[in-house]
């Protein structure tokens, strides 16, 4: 019966840590999601996005850096893996706890592993194919690593350099020669803060004489560090010309009287220090403060050095005042003056957090990521040197996403998450790759669950942790991009465009969407076109994708927790937070004129975790947190209570019919599955014993069989099958572990409607992903 599973989609979100991501030479970005790792090819023509995700650590990623074909990664518990690629499958090759506390760096050179903690220490790790054993421990006295940068010194085939940021404002440097201990030798003065990210520039050729050290900090500075063989000036003792000592003295005096602006304190002095060469010779390097560059308001949160730079060097930095920015010497005269090239993102539009990181993929192609887990990708065309354009990189939510339903057609998916934002996506173009199109509402309160009002797919409702239910209508733009891009073939009726305001806004201080015929465009050079001919960029959904707002349902007096449409959309019934039996009810509520029908259907003790109703709509099916079920039946317009059961052991999180309405499953923490007959109104017809908790089902038919998937609290994903005319024998058909699905509970699982072979699958989890799966039957 079962074929085999592949992943249409996952929409995954990268982690606040400015080491979050990083880049191998072909092209692929593994990024820090949550507690995976996930991979997105760059590369690839139709823009999939993230396409895998690899499983292993318990705990949020906080570390990935890239060497070769390899990648390293640390989590918030300590521990360190390195991931290769064997057999087209990317897996840990090592796995060792590092540190007790959170990995806040890490840096690699050759064999050498270095791991920073917010332990206060650094350790050093050697590593090999098959092992990887630990060497020092260098204490940091009670400060915390922020970033480690390593090097091989100019001129020097055994001697490296090893750049260390804490929190405090000097950036330490420690010298290794072959095989001996690191030694500390200096500390660089200079930032005003802590200092964030360090980077040293790529060792082009062999004989290149100078290293340069840029660092970036808190104070918004980047400051660059020359370090090169020192040649000794003869001295004269006959001359009268001020030694270094005093000059020191006069800088340091200076800067107590504070006669320069704060920091903008630019120490000239050189930094003498030097290592044993191959032959056992000492060489004298000197190193001393180089450029200051001076552009991002806030704090600078990562820099990289262009990859392969054969021509001018050039530095990419990414800030909290949400924008990047390439530097690069402007005068390669006697003292190189650095100036930025190029600026991307809001100029000067404090987006909220700024640019997390950023990355160079190749020399022509740039990415950062927000606060909010999104990338942007910028793209320099191959005609003219410095035209820059954006292009399609992946969104995600951030937080755990809690509420998913299709569109009544099949056409595209809405969820919701705990990062306050509703999102849709669908799949785009020829190809059919899924991507974001729409973020509907981006609120104040947790988002809590969300569908579709049918019969078309342009109205939704959606719950958050406040009491009230709110209703909204597609405005023109979505409706517009929707149809330009082939996400959904609808005529001029059924899209019904004119009637619709041109999109909406939300007010500084307000809650609900406001209608608008005027978008402001994230960027000048870029208005918005009529016939969209790409799906919106990161930017750009978090400002001009928003739905107007049209309805308010009241009457609920806590937060919402679920809600649920009516399979013709004629009727909305939610339901919200209780302790008491006078509040766990479901409310009804006619799309119509959104007026209350009947009375609050009760019975309950306790929250209500999920509604479902029949598709001939003749019933509808609650289960809660008191660990009972009850069954609602239509007698002449009104809804009344004709069934109820309590055999559950633990709080039911899920309920679901089939599509024939003949039976219904009960999901449970009791870790069980339980099938009830739908026409015999709850006659217990099965019990599907489980290892884990059961907290997520969906049904679906395919060949003269049900079809049903159970999702886990520990994120697997499980397929059950039945004769169609034997629903109280359930056969294992397969188990979908955490390479398919996810690492954390399943929320939400849904069947797409009308699909075949293969069958679409749609899930969320705890883990903030949101997956499409298609499942091929034989």
């Amino acid at each position: 019966m079962f074929s085999h599973v592949s992943t249409a989609y996952i929409s995954a979100s990268t982690n606040r840590h400015p080491h979050g991501a990083a880049v191998i030479g072909s092209g692929l970005v593994a990024s820090a999601s949550h507690r995976f790792l996930a991979l997105w090819d760059t590369t690839d023509a139709n823009d999939y996005g993230v396409t895998t995700t690899l499983p292993g650590h318990d705990e949020e990623i906080t570390v990935v850096k890239a060497f070769s074909e390899t990648f390293v990664t640390g989590d918030k518990l300590g521990h360190v893996k390195i991931w290769r690629k064997q057999n087209d499958k990317w897996m840990p090759l090592h796995s060792w706890r590092a540190h007790k506390e959170p990995i806040s760096a890490i840096s690699v050179s050759q064999s050498l592993i270095l791991t920073g903690s917010s332990d206060a220490t650094l350790k050093t790790w050697y590593y090999t194919r098959d092992e990887a054993g630990g060497g020092q421990v260098i204490d940091l006295k009670r400060r915390y690593p922020l970033d480690i940068a390593a090097s091989r010194l100019p001129g020097s085939s055994v001697a490296s350099i090893i750049a260390v940021s804490t929190t405090s404002r000097v950036i330490d440097i420690y010298l290794q020669t072959a095989g001996q201990e690191i030694v500390f030798a200096l500390s660089l003065e200079g930032h005003e803060d802590w200092i964030k990210a360090l980077s040293f520039s790529p060792c082009t050729s062999k004989d290149d004489s100078t290293l340069t050290l840029a660092s970036g900090g808190q104070d918004g500075y980047i400051r660059l560090w020359l370090i090169k063989p020192n040649t000794p000036k003869p001295v004269d003792p006959k001359s009268t010309d001020p030694t270094d000592e005093l000059l020191d003295a006069f800088e340091r005096s200076l800067n107590e009287v504070g006669l320069d602006e704060p920091g903008r304190q630019l120490s000239m002095r050189e930094h003498v220090f030097s290592v044993r060469g191959t032959e056992g010779q000492p060489i004298t390097y000197s190193l001393a403060f180089d450029a200051l560059l001076v552009g991002h308001e806030a704090s600078v949160n990562s820099i990289s050095w262009k990859p392969e730079s054969s021509t001018t060097p050039q530095l990419l930095s990414s800030s909290t005042d949400a924008s990047l920015i390439i530097w690069e010497p402007i005068d390669s005269g006697a003292g190189a003056i650095w100036g930025s090239v190029q600026r991307f993102g809001d100029v000067g539009g404090q987006r909220a957090g700024g640019f997390v990181g950023s990355l160079w993929i190749h020399s022509a192609e740039i990415a950062g990521w927000g606060w909010h887990g999104g990338w942007r990708r910028w793209k320099r065309s191959s005609n003219e040197q410095e035209a820059w354009s954006e292009i399609n990189a992946p969104t995600g939510h951030y937080g755990p996403v809690r509420g998913l339903a299709w569109s009544p057609g099949g056409e595209y998916i809405v969820s919701t998450s705990q990062d306050q934002t509703t999102r849709i996506h669908g799949p785009v173009g020829v190809s059919r790759t899924w991507h974001e199109l729409a973020r509907p509402q981006v609120h104040g309160y947790d988002l809590t669950d969300a569908a579709f009002v049918g019969p078309g797919a342009l109205r939704l409702v959606s719950s958050a942790e406040e009491k009230i239910v709110r209703v909204f209508d597609a405005p023109k733009g979505f409706v517009r991009a929707v149809r330009s891009l082939g996400t959904v073939q609808w005529g001029d009726e059924q899209a019904d465009e004119a009637a619709r305001p041109v999109g909406a806004s939300l007010p500084p201080l307000g809650l609900s969407n406001k209608a608008t015929d005027k978008l402001e465009a994230s960027n000048d050079d870029a208005p918005l076109a009529d016939a969209p001919i790409r799906p919106p960029f990161d930017g750009e959904l978090a400002t001009v994708t928003l739905w107007p707002e049209t309805e308010k349902l009241f009457g609920h007096g806590y937060e919402l927790h679920t809600l649920a449409v009516s399979h013709s959309g004629n009727l909305v019934a939610t339901a919200c937070r209780a302790t008491s039996a006078t509040h766990a009810v479901i409310r009804l509520h006619a799309s119509s004129n959104w007026q209350p029908i009947g009375k609050p259907l009760g019975g309950h003790s306790l929250t209500i975790t999920r509604i479902a109703f029949s598709h001939d709509e003749r019933m509808i099916l609650s289960s809660s947190r008191d660990r009972s079920w009850r069954l609602f039946k239509r007698v002449e317009g009104e809804y009344e209570p004709v069934a109820d059961n309590a055999s559950h052991g633990r709080i039911i999180w899920d309920c679901a019919w089939s599509t024939d309405d003949m039976i219904f499953v009960t999901a449970s923490r009791d870790k069980t599955v339980r099938v009830w007959s739908g026409s015999e109104l709850g006659k217990a017809l099965c019990t599907i014993k489980l290892k884990e908790a059961a907290t997520a089902v969906a049904l679906s038919e395919y060949g003269a069989r049900r079809i049903l998937a159970i999702g886990l609290e520990n994120g697997h994903v499980l397929l059950y099958a039945s004769a169609l005319d034997a629903p109280d024998t359930w056969t294992h058909e397969t188990a979908f572990d955490s390479t398919v699905a996810s690492v954390g509970q399943v929320h939400r699982l849904s069947w797409q409607p009308g699909c075949t072979n293969p069958q679409r699958l749609a899930m969320c989890s705890e883990d903030w992903t949101t997956r499409v799966l298609d499942v091929h039957f034989k």
